[in-house]
């Protein structure tokens, strides 16, 4: 590396006295204005030629003086060389500035065990308009990075380049001021140039889902979508996906979960075949979400012929058992909602300063409906079981009277409630192969979409929850519904005797379903009577033209449900 020097030359001409063989040199310092002695004569040395040279003197004022000195060690008077400032490396330009690109941020990940971290990247411009220095064989060596929050007052070096960036890793959120300065060979530093940047690192919500596409095979829904570019969405995230029954104007805040939420680096999953909306966001793995969902719509009908059996419904009067749930009959229609989680009478603030009333001190974060009865089928079989849930959310806290802010910073005006996708409803299903008017023995609960059941009995309840207690939901619509698929039975070869032949289904039908018959041998004048028709089977006896009963085989086709 480089020494830089403050240099001072003295030049004088050489004694005409031939036995001169050397010259002394002294100097003396000045004060800071040049305009008057500051300390006494320094010996500076000798030298046998007619040029001197000082090294490393401190910036500022000096006199020079030098005289000869004979073989005989006579020395003649003192040449005053007069004052000279010494500037030090003020004489050269300032090492140029290198000028800041900007800053980005993005990912990384961590191979020690911290998973997915942020980083800010700080470029500039190489420092080059440095042809002083360059004379002298003076170079940029590095750049030093320095950064600091926007709040904060001491800068932080944080590091130093060969190049024209610098990687600010494990970078937290916030507003932070970034800088770089050029440094040369000989130490010699550039001024600072600098740059505000927000950084959000994980707090930066990941892209929207794209290619959202949707495949109906063998009964199922089958979906696929473009991989996650988001590195804390592959690393950590997932895929979210909620569903509404609307097909048009359905919103993510009102949908509710469909399936577990899928890895975040896998790019399909299979959910159950609904009519309605889907509706897709990524997670990163700090729980943010897209801005926007992804949404597919079907109208596709029901591969299976359904049939209703029963239907049980809550709204408007939502009778079942309430845990930190309530019931508001003044909302048209009634809806059911979370309970306020203070009491009035320890409300210490004025009136006027109350969000909502029955939200002040703010709500309890998770609340149970139980429906006010169970279901019963009549007998055991498949069923397909259908819930209904339909809500909206609100902000509690979002008043016209409580915000502060600028009215064109407001996000929506009459749009309460856009962003709470903390708020979760979820229908979960209990069922029973027992008669339930007697001691059955239910199911643990299960959550549900929807889904065929092998029972006789259900039973149902809606578990709601809320990460923000000022985040209040509003269920308007809550029900379920039971059908029986179409099925069929047929039985061949059955050989009947002379008498009533009763035939019992391998599983009974909900309704009487409809019969077909098929007689295998029967002669001229032969015909036959069915007679008990219901929906666990059917007798039938075979006569002939007489009227005298006879053996017969026969095949039979039961159709319904």
């Amino acid at each position: 590396m480089p020494q830089l020097h403050n240099r001072v030359t003295l030049n004088w001409e050489r004694s005409e006295d031939a036995f001169v063989y050397k010259y002394e040199v002294q100097s003396q310092a000045y004060n800071a204005t040049g305009t008057a002695t500051a300390g006494p004569w320094t010996d500076r040395g000798e030298t046998l030629s007619s040029s001197y040279i000082i090294d490393d003197l401190e910036v500022g004022y000096y006199a020079f003086r030098v005289r000869a000195v004979n073989t005989v060690n006579v020395k003649s008077a003192w040449l005053e060389l007069g004052v000279q400032q010494v500037k030090g490396d003020s004489v050269l330009s300032p090492v140029d500035v290198p000028a800041v690109s900007g800053v980005t941020e993005s990912l990384y990940f961590s191979t020690r065990g911290s998973g997915v971290k942020a980083k800010a990247r700080l470029t500039w411009g190489a420092s080059t308009n440095n042809t002083d220095w360059e004379a002298i064989g003076v170079y940029i060596d590095n750049y030093e990075c320095a950064r600091k929050l926007g709040t904060d007052t001491q800068w932080e070096t944080i590091g130093f380049s060969d190049g024209t960036f610098f990687d600010f890793l494990d970078q937290q959120p916030g507003t932070y001021d970034f800088r770089v300065r050029a440094i040369n060979d000989a130490g010699v530093v550039s001024a600072w140039s600098s740059v505000r940047q927000v950084i959000y690192g994980l707090t930066a919500r990941p892209a929207d889902v794209t290619g959202l596409s949707l495949q109906i095979i063998n009964g199922q829904a089958i979906f696929s979508w473009t991989p996650a570019t988001d590195l804390d969405v592959k690393v950590g995230g997932t895929v979210r996906f909620r569903y509404s029954t609307l097909s048009s104007g359905a919103e993510w805040k009102n949908a509710i979960d469909i399936g577990e939420q899928v890895a975040g680096a896998a790019n399909g999953t299979v959910l159950p075949l609904l009519s309605g909306t889907y509706m897709a966001k990524f997670v990163d793995s700090t729980g943010n979400e897209s801005v926007n969902a992804a949404a597919v719509v079907t109208t596709v009908p029901q591969l299976l012929n359904l049939n209703l059996v029963d239907t049980i419904t809550q709204e408007p009067t939502f009778a079942g058992s309430k845990t930190n749930m309530v019931v508001d009959e003044t909302a048209d229609p009634p809806v059911l909602k979370l309970q306020g989680d203070l009491a009035i009478d320890s409300i210490t603030q004025y009136m006027d300063e109350w969000g909502l009333f029955d939200a002040v001190g703010g709500l309890e974060p998770a609340g149970t409906y139980e429906f006010d009865d169970y279901l019963d089928a009549g007998f055991v079989q498949t069923w397909r079981v259908t819930p209904t849930l339909a809500f909206t959310v609100g902000d509690t806290a979002d008043t016209i009277d409580q915000r502060s802010a600028y009215m064109d910073s407001w996000k929506d005006f009459d749009d309460n409630g856009k962003d709470m996708t903390d708020v979760v409803a979820t229908i979960y299903i209990s069922t029973t192969q027992d008669d339930p008017a007697g001691s059955p023995t239910w199911s643990a609960w299960k959550k549900i979409v929807v889904g065929d059941y092998e029972a006789r009995a259900f039973k149902f309840k809606v578990e709601v929850s809320i990460t923000d207690t000022s985040h209040q939901i509003y269920i308007s619509t809550l029900s379920v519904e039971v059908d029986a698929p179409d099925r069929t039975e047929w039985v061949k070869g059955n050989t009947t005797g002379t008498g009533v032949f009763s035939v019992t289904y391998d599983n009974r039908f909900y309704v009487v379903p409809t019969l077909a018959i098929t007689a295998q041998d029967m002669v001229s004048g032969d015909y036959y009577t069915i007679t008990n028709q219901s929906e666990t089977g059917f007798d039938i006896q075979f006569f002939n033209s007489g009227a005298s009963g006879v053996s017969r085989t026969f095949n039979y086709f039961a159709r319904g449900y």
